[in-house]
């Protein structure tokens, strides 16, 4: 015999659009989709920046069950997040992993549209893969960028799981 399932969705779940955004997740792990956006509620492991990308990681703790981590070099595959805004440490949060968002990205090699982007280790910015996806492309630039600086710019996330890179 089965038992039943007693999982308690929030209202927040069932809502459209910002309204949803702003409200708090009640568990790690939950996904909301909004139009072509995807996003995974995450346990924040310190303050973290609007655009910038973390590898979401699996935690230990209840209620910590996916946790936002700085990149680190990995050939297990893991989702790539872009926080919506800005978060606190020790919060669960929304991070986008698929459909388009603005994120930081590096232009110190030019990156066209079209073109694949990665998170390297300890990366707080995307960075040209390639033109064609790898195993650590998490994106794809919307518009061409030749400029040094890191800056925001709109990207489209893939929603998959990727490796991230040394270098």
């Amino acid at each position: 015999m089965r038992d039943n399932l007693n999982i308690r969705f929030g209202k927040g779940l069932t809502d459209s659009g910002e309204k949803s955004l702003n409200r708090q997740p009640e568990h790690a792990g939950l996904k909301l989709k909004i139009g072509p956006k995807v996003f995974l509620a995450v346990y924040t492991h310190a303050a973290l920046t609007k655009g910038q990308p973390y590898q979401i990681t699996y935690g230990t703790t209840s209620g910590q069950e996916l946790v936002s981590v700085a990149p680190a070099t990995t050939t297990i595959f893991h989702y790539i997040g872009v926080p919506w805004r800005s978060e606190s440490k020790g919060v669960l949060a929304w991070l986008q992993i698929k459909g388009p968002c603005d994120a930081l990205v590096n232009g110190t090699t030019d990156v066209v549209a079209g073109d694949y982007l990665e998170v390297l280790n300890g990366g707080t910015y995307f960075v040209k893969d390639h033109a064609t996806r790898t195993a650590k492309g998490a994106a794809k630039m919307a518009a061409a960028y030749t400029n040094n600086a890191t800056g925001s710019h709109r990207i489209v996330l893939l929603g998959i799981q990727v490796n991230i890179g040394a270098t």
